[in-house]
């Protein structure tokens, strides 16, 4: 589901009238219900891989700040440290990994050679990943204490408007937000909808126009040479972004 899409645009307003539709106790698992079906639109086995990761990430915040033996209180964090790494790069460079064993065997006349793994790296994976070792260095520090309320905690890592491009939020900042008591307002409703339409012009108007003749450049570099790179280099799109980044956005009367 792209976000400059009108499934999106469908879904969002959904997602909006249900949560300042219901009681403020159904609120948060009315994001969560929103988070599960937009994460189940990119793929149903993204769904389960999330689950599972966040109810990982539950029970170790949980024992950790239950674990009073620093001892086993160390262990534990780095039990928790580790898992999260391990998944993190066992996705991402498992078949990198692979790819230079192979390469190092062929150097030496090797006859065998380890297979690729056929793995499809789970879309946002690097923010929840970050957003879930902030958490537990967090607890692990005393500076915060686990969530016990299982919703909100599966919304830190799971709620949608982050999911597949970030920022990475940190945990103290996150949870006092969902279990304030927010009331309906337009102003920042409004403030919000410029916001979004502002990024989507970013994103839609400059950032995918200007993505056409850089992804060509570079795809064909031994094609070019001399200005069209240093053209290219100078004003990809990431460039035109952090320059209209700073750009105040529109009031509307």
């Amino acid at each position: 589901m792209l976000f400059n899409s009108f499934h999106f645009f469908v879904f969002l307003a959904v997602s909006v009238l249900l949560y300042y539709g219901v009681n403020q106790k159904f609120r948060q698992p009315v994001l969560l219900a929103a988070s599960i079906y937009f994460i189940s639109m990119l793929s149903p086995n993204l769904v389960l891989f999330t689950i599972a990761f966040i109810v990982l990430n539950y029970f170790f915040g949980r024992a950790l700040e239950k674990q009073i033996d620093t001892k086993w209180r160390l262990k534990i964090f780095w039990l928790a440290i580790y898992a999260n790494i391990g998944i993190l790069a066992f996705y991402k460079y498992i078949n990198f990994l692979f790819e230079n064993i192979n390469s190092l065997l062929n150097l030496f006349s090797a006859n065998s050679n380890l297979p690729y793994l056929s793995l499809i790296v789970p879309v946002g994976i690097s923010y929840y990943t970050f957003q879930a070792l902030g958490y537990i260095i967090r607890i692990n520090r005393r500076a915060e204490k686990a969530e016990r309320n299982f919703v909100n905690f599966a919304n830190y890592l799971a709620f949608f408007p982050k999911f597949l491009a970030g920022p990475v939020e940190r945990s103290n900042h996150f949870f006092p937000q969902v279990n304030a008591r927010i009331e309906f307002n337009q102003e920042n409703i409004s403030a919000g909808l410029r916001l979004f339409l502002w990024g989507m012009f970013k994103k839609v108007v400059i950032g995918n126009n200007l993505g056409a003749p850089v992804g060509l450049v570079y795809g064909h570099m031994d094609n070019y040479s001399g200005l069209p790179l240093v053209l290219i280099f100078s004003f990809r799109p990431s460039t035109f972004i952090v320059i209209f980044r700073d750009i105040p956005i529109w009031h509307w009367e």
